[in-house]
């Protein structure tokens, strides 16, 4: 999302984040009096079943430009009743974390107990560690654990935050917290900026009815709400953004103010697309390289893709701002992602591409549409190129992805093609589930004794792979393996793997492959002269996808995908299968998903073979809503019962 606005003719940009940061001991002094009613409270308002109440989520900020030194200061001040041992475990330790330009102090806290007897938080209970060191980024975090918490205890803490060299500028002020709210208060005080042009405006997401609105001394605005429940978590539910409420402000320009969405967007694309032509000018390196990728041959965009992430390596560190141009960034060998993606688009005309640059928004924040007139939703960079079934997007930024495949999370919606004559918005497709497959293969030999002993294969495309690129290439081997190891062993106990080696994790072209050894004692039960085992090897131990029986938010599925599994397993000898009733299918509506399963043992080779197929998100159905949740859980549940089916192998007399 957009993080920046223009504020003076220099066209300075300041740039905003999200971080907390540590400070001081507390004194006595100066708390807010607590209400009677407060003190006396004995239980929840808002939820008769929460262990803990927020009574008071206060933030003041203020913008400041002293000295011509640029900040944003973040007072906050939490109040929690606490009315269970769970509610004290949950609230009863707090974590700020801070970055070197986001700065916390002035940490204070205290716990009231029902009598009125007050614990001052002291200095030596605040500890400071390091959790962050890599490519330049530095996050460390202050925590304490709150004094003589138990339940009817009121806890109280406050800190001050320092934002440099920044301001409230799209800044997400969240409404909703993890615990009911009797009272979220935001105080505002924003620049004065509207001699240059500027001011600063608020917009409010999901609340029935705007915020209670106040003037306050000293050029400060209030804007609170009162009794809002806890936000629910369920699983593969929409991002926060889109279902809590929150607030966010801004400073605009008034030129903008009365604009038409149309108008509005016309003018921001040609003026982003102004500023990115300086950037990616044609020059005489530029040309060159073009020229000598031509001799090989017509020049498609996969082979531009890779031309980029060879010539420009993302160091972690360094910003655009480093390289004046894109030929900057070629000449060093140096840039970011956003150098790669703006490296294939000067470098298109120049091979005979047509193509643009586009805007996306990510739907794993927020769910946008271009009615709201709101840049901060539409800010993820990507190359358009425009073909006979549509507009293509690559971004080559996307290290894990195959030919600059766009990450899941920009797709599905929609993008601002940057033109200077037409910009349009134009639909972004979803990948249908053939292009994320996870195929996976179990060849294993059964013992009498019940334990199973052989290898495992598992191969990734698509989306699929990406997740996976993004989770192992940023660990070590030794953590990559010890994850893996963990996470199959929590499903087959005491299973012992070896030998585990990861394949093509550096060659997004190619689908990433897992391999590993693995011998499991007790994987079948044996019964006198039976043997029972379950064939869907991989699903064994799988928790269930859904297990609420009711739903309050939208199912969201983050992109379609197949699986493929083949498990061959070879019985002892003088076993033989018996008969059973066979596994059922299941699908949902209109090809939206499906399962199979088929089953067939050769007596002559005591080998038996299973094969499973699932799928989920044809016709592009990703979404649902929530009265729709019984018929996606039923399917999910069905499956779950399938993965399940046990063969039963009989010794022959």
């Amino acid at each position: 999302m957009h993080r920046g606005v223009r504020l003076s003719a220099s066209g300075i940009v300041l740039l905003v984040a999200c971080v907390f940061g540590s400070g001081r001991a507390a004194t006595a002094a100066d708390w807010p009096v607590l209400s009677p009613a407060d003190t006396a409270l004995k239980a929840p308002r808002i939820d008769p079943q929460a262990d803990a109440e927020a009574l008071l989520w206060d933030v003041r900020v203020t913008d400041s430009d002293e000295r011509d030194e640029l900040s944003t200061t973040l007072k906050h001040h939490v109040r929690i009743k606490v009315f269970s041992d769970r509610g004290r475990e949950a609230h009863g330790t707090v974590e700020l974390m801070y970055t070197p330009s986001r700065r916390v102090r002035d940490i204070e806290g205290r716990t009231v107990a029902a009598d009125g007897t007050v614990a001052e938080l002291r200095n030596q209970d605040i500890f400071d560690r390091e959790i962050i060191r890599a490519s330049g980024l530095k996050v460390r975090v202050k925590s304490f654990a709150m004094p003589a918490v138990v339940p009817g205890s009121i806890i109280e803490y406050r800190w001050t935050e320092i934002r440099d060299d920044s301001v409230a500028n799209y800044l997400e002020l969240p409404m909703q917290r993890d615990i009911p709210t009797h009272l979220v208060r935001y105080h505002l005080k924003p620049l004065a900026v509207r001699d240059i042009g500027y001011q600063m405006r608020t917009e409010w997401y999901n609340l029935e009815k705007e915020p209670e609105r106040l003037k306050e001394e000293n050029g400060y605005t209030i804007f609170q709400v009162r009794d809002v429940p806890a936000l629910k978590d369920e699983p593969l539910m929409p991002p926060e953004l889109a279902v809590k409420p929150w607030m966010l402000i801004f400073y605009e320009d008034l030129a903008n103010k009365n604009k038409t969405p149309e108008k509005f967007w016309t003018d921001y694309a040609k003026e982003s697309n102004g500023a990115f032509k300086a950037y990616i000018k044609a020059s005489n390196d530029l040309k060159q390289a073009a020229a000598d990728l031509s001799k090989a041959g017509p020049v498609t965009v996969e082979r531009l893709v890779a031309f980029a992430r060879e010539r420009i390596k993302r160091d972690g560190v360094r910003r655009r701002k480093d390289n004046r141009t894109v030929t900057d960034a070629l000449k060093r060998g140096s840039g970011t992602g956003e150098d790669q993606t703006l490296l294939v688009a000067a470098m298109a005309p120049l091979v005979g591409l047509d193509a643009r640059l586009a805007l996306l928004p990510d739907r794993s924040e927020f769910f946008s549409a271009p009615n709201m007139r709101q840049p901060h939703f539409i800010s993820h960079l990507a190359v358009a190129l425009e073909t006979s079934r549509g507009w293509r997007f690559v971004d080559p930024s996307n290290r894990h992805a195959k030919d600059g495949l766009l990450s899941w999370q920009y797709d599905g919606q929609y993008a601002l093609i940057l033109d200077d004559k037409s910009p349009q918005f134009v639909p972004v497709p979803l990948a249908p589930p053939q292009d994320s497959n996870a195929t996976r293969t179990v060849a294993i030999k059964l013992l009498e004794s019940g334990t199973v002993e052989g290898e495992v294969t598992l191969s990734y495309t698509g989306y699929l792979a990406m997740r996976y690129r993004d989770r192992d290439d940023d660990s070590a081997p030794a953590e990559r393996e010890q994850r893996l190891k963990d996470d199959y062993v929590k499903r087959w106990p005491g299973a012992a793997i070896s030998n585990v080696r990861f394949e093509k994790l550096d060659d997004p072209q190619q689908p990433y492959v897992i391999r590993f050894a693995v011998s499991i004692p007790n994987y079948a039960q044996k019964t006198g002269s039976r043997l029972f085992i379950q064939p869907s090897v991989l699903q064994r131990g799988a928790l269930a996808t859904f297990t609420q029986a009711t739903r309050t938010h939208r199912v969201i599925f983050p992109f379609a995908w197949l699986e493929e599994d083949t498990v061959t397993i070879d019985v002892p000898e003088g076993y033989e299968l018996e008969p059973g009733e066979p596994m059922r299918a299941a699908f949902l509506a209109g090809g939206a998903g499906g399962f199979t399963a088929k089953l067939g043992f050769d007596a002559t080779t005591r080998r038996a073979t299973f094969a499973r197929g699932f799928s989920l998100g044809g016709l592009s159905r990703l979404f649902w809503d929530a009265k729709d949740y019984p018929t996606i859980k039923n399917f999910f549940d069905e499956v779950q019962r399938q993965d399940g089916y046990t063969l039963s192998l009989r010794k022959k007399p």
